[in-house]
């Protein structure tokens, strides 16, 4: 993978699981949650990327596609979800969500019509949320650096395959594999050895 820097996107994985993700998105300037900082969770399965993680907001957030319960309702995790997708453009798009939300598809009725009636008053249900769960002390996104939390533009396909094998714990269950090989090999070419070496010893007694 390589690092591409993006100003208010954060992802990295949780330890060695490369399966298992976590992000932090900057509320984006003008809209109503501008100052705060969602957590995200993604949990990847074992056909991914034939299928789309599973992408959930940790922190509360009041908005039309985001359910309660975080799930999100967004069409690049759904029916337009491609392989050739990595988790940055994943993340960009939520960005994105945040400020144009899609009321055609709305997973918070009461958030689609408090916007539908009253346009002000969702803006300050918005800023509300946002400032009780998405602004306590310490919740930031620092600026872009090209370290291994920045190391998510390319997540997908082969370039997941390849970040397990490198990871540390990986690396150590593929330095084990390859002691246990040898040896094995070494007791094969033993037992081989003994095996013509009794063989021609009864050659010879038969010769005799």
């Amino acid at each position: 993978m390589r690092a591409d820097p993006v100003v208010g996107i954060q992802a990295e994985p949780c330890g060695d699981n490369m399966l298992r993700w976590k992000a932090r998105i900057q509320g984006p300037e003008g809209s109503p949650y501008e100052g705060g900082c969602f957590e995200l969770d993604i949990d990847m399965s074992s056909k991914y990327p034939l299928e789309p993680p599973k992408v959930k907001f940790r922190t509360p957030i009041f908005h039309p596609n985001v359910s309660g319960r975080g799930d999100i309702c967004l069409d690049v995790l759904k029916s337009q979800w491609s392989p050739a997708l990595s988790l940055q453009k994943i993340l960009l798009s939520l960005s994105s969500l945040l400020t144009d939300p899609n009321f055609a598809d709305p997973l918070n009725a009461v958030a689609s019509n408090l916007y539908s009636k009253n346009r002000s008053n969702y803006d300050a249900k918005c800023r509300e949320m946002t400032r009780q769960h998405a602004m306590s002390a310490g919740k930031s996104v620092p600026e872009p650096t090209s370290g291994k939390k920045r190391n998510f533009d390319t997540l997908s396909g082969e370039n997941l395959v390849s970040s397990q094998e490198s990871s540390p714990g990986n690396r150590t269950a593929q330095a084990k594999a390859k002691v246990k090989a040898k040896a094995k090999a070494a007791v094969k070419a033993k037992a081989k050895a003994k095996g013509k070496a009794k063989a021609k010893a009864g050659a010879r007694a038969r010769s005799a």
